[in-house]
């Protein structure tokens, strides 16, 4: 279903942006609660500070215990309210509880941490204070006084009753120590890890990162990481379910790709990565936590395993040194004081960072002042038939993307209801909105069996829910500028609040039933008010989406009975765009079309949807045309709309498919790994995809093997025409292959 994967994928990314940007307004009391609560705040912070003052020597330790380093976290990836990456999306603590105790930042930490690290009692909050004072000190470019505060804690510990904690110590020190290039103590440091922790796998995964840094700086791969790498292997055979479990046999498998990384030969180098980060005014933002992930880590929470992790100092500026080759994002720690007012405008790319062993890389970050807006706000009550939005113009702004979204049962979704506005303001009609598109989602209570969400099946069509609006600037390169999202946290940013309620419509008897939660009865009016008045397009819109759900719920393969639905669908589909045309009716009708192969009708309603869809982003509808024209054997036809496609869509989503189709075509694999480097797949699937090793590890299979690149443009045949994947799998010499046609699966 893969114009639907898009949609869906597409509202949720943005609701989960819209859900937590917004998540202070949506928690906050009248808009003048909100300034008094900053005031309550910084107010209970010198109360604290006083009441340090005044303690005795151990009492004075033990409150920096309670209120700066009990409930925060010493990782990074735990110690900010937020946490920001280049695309716009946010998650982490969001919403600012002036009820618990007050935030420190880090710097005002710093001489409590200091006294802590000098004369706390040994345990984990001493690890905590050394960690922390320790990246405050790397923040600051001392990293000699970073390696002895970490090297002074670790003494004091008792290793046997504070295994974690000093562990913990002892592999930031080897982080250090592979940051400076100094590899006699990175190499010292590891093997009494090894020697300490030798069925601790979490500790020796982590350690492997470091020891690959060094491999590559000195052009070959130390015994060491072959033997750590085999023993994990045993090891993750014998392995149960679980998060943890997974995400360390990602680490595994990381290990494994570094290993064949530095055999092959590619990349030669590591790279110095710098930058700024700070605020349009000048301002820099001091302190805060930044996070180089690489892409075998984004599909899962950030995590103090992680190898690149350090802060800013009070120039806003940091550094990485020695950078593994690879693919990477930039993620920013911060707290919410510091964004107020402020957003880090999303980039059309995504942010990636490419090291391909150069000697340097800058990349900084400007936050720009929030977008302004007019109306509607406040939960203003539109009652009209169309809805007038405006907001303050932005210099430089070529056009203006207007977002409108609504909570679910957990959570919320939006969408983008006009793009390429030419002036600060746009209606639109009641009706537009109450037919947008939501994906359907689920929830489950417990009990382990999905429900779906009444609210996400009636979508912006519920009076009774509060939307939301976002707006985005972009210059004439289609560059993001700024956007009305982001933390409002003072009087001045929370008079004018962007939610409002749609009341042009009365709500059915059939929508409140829905509502209640009784879905099959709901469906049954639905169908009862349709038969009654045809033109009723909103009961035949609602049967629809509740057939969405009633296949959501059953999934794929349940045979003649999908089929059954699947063809009430489409009937009822057909009879919709009569009374309400729309893009996305006239996409599902072509995604249906895709799937019975009937191309002459895809090519229909493909070219009305086309029409309709107000998106300049056409990257995913050309590689959706490219597979249609695969799959009719139309080889020059499908060739140039990936090259369309993958021009258009940075995610770079169909390459898997584009090179498959190059091979079928006996393209030599010189061909296709000049694309895959050209286009690398930035899509999140379970795990990222690396064409161009993928194509490498093939080149090197093939040797020795008779007939190999026949077998493989046999099967590279069989995917582009519509067969499974590459058929059948090859022998058991012939891993990459069959791994690479496992990876084509994803590809949709």
């Amino acid at each position: 279903m893969k114009i639907r994967v898009k949609i869906k994928h597409l509202a949720y990314g943005a609701g989960l942006l819209l859900a937590v940007i917004l998540a202070v307004a949506v928690m906050a009391k009248p808009p003048q609660n909100m300034a008094g609560a900053g005031q309550t705040g910084a107010e209970a912070k010198e109360q604290v500070l006083r009441k340090i003052a005044a303690a005795g020597a151990e009492e004075k330790l033990k409150l920096i215990e309670e209120y700066m380093l009990k409930d925060d976290s010493a990782d990074l990836s735990r110690a900010y309210d937020m946490y920001i990456e280049s695309t716009g999306m946010m998650y982490g603590g969001g919403v600012v509880d002036v009820a618990k105790k007050p935030v420190f930042s880090l710097d005002e930490k710093l001489p409590y941490l200091e006294q802590y690290a000098a004369e706390g009692k040994p345990g984990p909050e001493l690890a905590a204070a050394a960690k922390l004072l320790s990246y405050h000190y790397q923040g600051e470019g001392q990293q000699e006084k970073a390696a002895k505060v970490l090297a002074e804690a670790r003494k004091r510990l008792h290793s046997s009753t504070a295994v974690y904690a000093s562990n913990e110590l002892l592999l930031m020190q080897a982080q250090l120590a592979a940051g400076q290039k100094q590899y006699d103590t990175l190499l010292k440091l590891c093997a009494e890890i090894i020697d300490r922790n030798a069925a601790n796998d979490d500790i020796l995964v982590r350690m492997s990162e470091l020891l690959a840094q060094y491999a590559i700086e000195k052009g070959e791969v130390p015994q060491t990481l072959e033997l750590l790498r085999s023993d994990l292997e045993q090891k993750s055979s014998r392995m149960t379910s679980g998060q943890a479990v997974q995400i360390q046999k990602e680490e595994l498998r990381g290990i494994t790709d570094r290993l064949k990384k530095i055999a092959s030969g590619r990349p030669a180098g590591l790279t110095d990565v710098s930058g700024t980060i700070a605020k349009a005014n000048g301002e820099p933002l001091a302190y805060a936590g930044v996070f180089l992930r690489r892409d075998d880590d984004l599909n899962h929470s950030m995590a103090g395993f992680e190898p690149y992790q350090t802060i800013t100092n009070e120039k806003g500026e940091y550094a990485f040194k020695g950078v593994v080759p690879g693919r990477y994002k930039l993620y920013l720690g911060v707290n919410a004081s510091q964004l107020n007012g402020w957003t880090w405008p999303e980039q059309r790319d995504g942010g990636w960072i490419d090291l391909n062993g150069q000697q340097a890389a800058v990349e900084n970050v400007t936050f720009q002042p929030l977008l302004e807006l007019r109306e509607p706000v406040n939960n203003a009550i539109v009652k009209d038939s169309s809805i007038a939005f405006a907001w303050e113009p932005v210099q430089g702004a070529a056009y203006y993307n207007l977002s409108v979204g609504i909570k679910l049962k957990s959570g919320s979704t939006s969408r983008v209801v006009r793009r390429g506005i030419s002036v600060p303001e746009v209606r639109i009609q009641a009706d537009d909105l109450y037919y947008e598109y939501t994906g359907i989602s689920g929830f489950s209570e417990g009990s382990g069996q999905l429900t779906i969400d009444p609210l996400s099946l009636l979508g912006y069509a519920n009076t009774d829910n509060q939307m939301t609006w976002d707006v985005a600037a972009y210059d004439a390169g289609g560059r993001m500028l700024t956007r009305s999202g982001g933390y409002r946290l003072d009087e001045r940013l929370t008079d004018r609040l962007p939610f409002f309620y749609l009341k042009a419509r009365e709500m059915t008897e059939a929508d409140r039933t829905l509502l209640s939660g009784d879905l099959k009865k709901a469906e049954a009016m639905y169908r009862a008010d349709y038969r009654k008045d045809p033109d009723d397009a909103h009961s035949l819109h609602m049967i629809i989406r509740l057939l969405q759900g009633t296949m959501m719920l059953e999934g794929k393969g349940a045979g003649e009975a999908e089929e059954s639905l699947l063809a009430e669908q489409t009937r009822l589909l057909r009879q919709l765009v009569k009374l309400h045309p729309a893009a996305w009716y006239y996409d599902m009708l072509a995604q249906q079309a895709f799937d019975r192969a009937d191309w002459d009708e895809y090519r229909r309603y493909d070219e009305l949807a086309a029409a309709l869809d107000t998106s300049e982003d056409t990257g995913y509808r050309d590689g959706t045309r490219a597979i249609a024209f695969m799959r009719q054997q139309k080889w020059d036809e499908a060739a140039a709309s990936f090259q369309k496609s993958l021009e258009n869509d940075p995610s770079h989503r169909f390459i898997g498919a584009y090179i498959a189709l190059t091979i079928a075509r006996g393209s030599p694999l010189e061909t296709a790994a000049a694309l895959a480097e050209k286009y690398p797949d930035r899509m999140s699937y379970s795990g990222p995809i690396h064409w161009d090793e993928l194509l490498l590890a093939m080149k090197r299979e093939a040797a020795g093997q008779d007939g190999y690149f026949q077998t493989l443009r046999q099967r590279a045949g069989l995917y582009v025409r519509g067969g499974e994947a590459g058929g059948e799998r090859s022998s058991s010499s012939s891993p990459a292959m069959n791994r690479f046609f496992e990876q084509l699966k994803q590809v949709k």
